[in-house]
């Protein structure tokens, strides 16, 4: 064997042996700033959905304690994701004295 063969074959089982170590550091060194970035850009739609949902099920409590709401009306209320819908429903389903009064709001 030839000093060259030595030194690539040496290079080669030490590059072998480094590989996984390498590769935990490089994969911790890109893990963390990607989920940073996919926590960020999913937080703020999540929060929204999640506030939308609890104005829904607020709407749909206050109106359920005039009479009973019709599923297609709960289900379009449990859908409904616009801030400012939300707000309208929900201040007709606390003024509102009769379900009539509250549908025909909508």
């Amino acid at each position: 064997m030839t000093m060259e063969e030595y030194i690539r074959e040496e290079a080669e089982r030490r590059a072998k042996l480094m590989a996984p170590s390498i590769a935990e550091s490089m994969a911790e060194t890109l893990a963390k700033p990607m989920a940073e970035s996919m926590a960020e850009t999913l937080a703020k739609p999540m929060a929204e959905s999640l506030a939308a949902s609890k104005v829904a099920q607020s709407i749909l409590s206050l109106a359920a304690e005039l009479g009973t709401i019709p599923a297609e009306q709960q289900q379009r209320i449990a859908g409904e994701q616009d801030d400012e819908t939300l707000e309208k429903w929900l201040k007709l389903a606390a003024r509102s004295t009769t379900v009539e009064e509250f549908l025909s709001g909508m």
